[in-house]
């Protein structure tokens, strides 16, 4: 895809299990975003669907690694290159990565993530914005 005449490619997943089941919220997504445009490339974000609680983080855990996610209204993003690329060698790695954060209100969200096929989505992203 392009934004603004840039390209721009991600590997991108939803949940397959959110907690708790009665939250009503907007999609939960995690991302790996490449904009050579930008010299961005492994950006991994996170939307829980919602407006994450000020001075808050988002934990995530994948396989036996966690990682600290800074927040901005209702997305998040991990702060250090080095730790994004420790997070797509785990996700590579595992089967399945779990998303804690909470909301402007208070709650508390558990996502779960299957990282099935994620390696070749990956790839693909990357390749398709190789510049």
């Amino acid at each position: 895809m392009t934004k603004d005449g840039k390209k721009v490619c991600f590997a991108v997943s939803i949940p397959t299990d959110m907690l708790p089941k009665n939250l009503s919220r907007a999609e939960s997504r995690i991302f790996v975003t490449f904009r050579p445009g930008e010299n961005i490339n492994n950006e991994i974000s996170i939307t829980g669907g919602y407006k994450y609680k000020k001075k808050s983080q988002v934990r995530v855990n994948v396989g036996n690694s966690n990682f600290k996610f800074e927040i901005k209204d209702n997305f998040a993003w991990l702060v250090s290159y080095d730790d994004e690329i420790r997070m797509i060698r785990a996700m590579k790695k595992s089967n399945k990565a779990k998303v804690i954060g909470i909301s402007s209100r208070g709650n508390k969200t558990t996502d779960t993530y299957s990282l099935m096929g994620f390696t070749d989505a990956y790839n693909a992203a990357r390749k398709n914005c190789r510049k």
